[in-house]
């Protein structure tokens, strides 16, 4: 079994990332509902880093977030942000950065 992502132990996004992940999130939330549907989050995770990874790379990373892209049809700013900062520690080691 898969251990799911706890977002408590993720370090904070920088803020940069962070202004501009809300920024593409509210590009693409136009109604202000809070949410956005699956494939402008398939959109953000590409500009986010993820455009290197395979479909089944992304769908197994998602899964680890318990995300699954056929049940879920929609998703709120705290999940994105959860993807994409576990992809940028796994990717860059935020928490390196933030110890120099």
């Amino acid at each position: 079994a898969r251990h799911a992502i706890d977002p408590n132990t993720l370090p904070p996004l920088p803020a940069d990332i962070a202004d501009d992940l809300r920024d593409a999130f509210n590009y693409y939330d136009k109604d202000n509902t809070g949410y956005i549907g699956v494939v402008q989050f398939k959109n953000i995770l590409h500009n986010m880093g993820f455009h290197n990874m395979s479909k089944k790379e992304i769908d197994e990373e998602l899964k680890k977030h318990q995300i699954d892209l056929n049940k879920r049809k929609t998703f709120d700013f705290d999940i994105v942000k959860q993807v994409v900062t576990y992809r940028l520690v796994k990717a860059k080691g935020i928490d390196d950065e933030a110890n120099e």
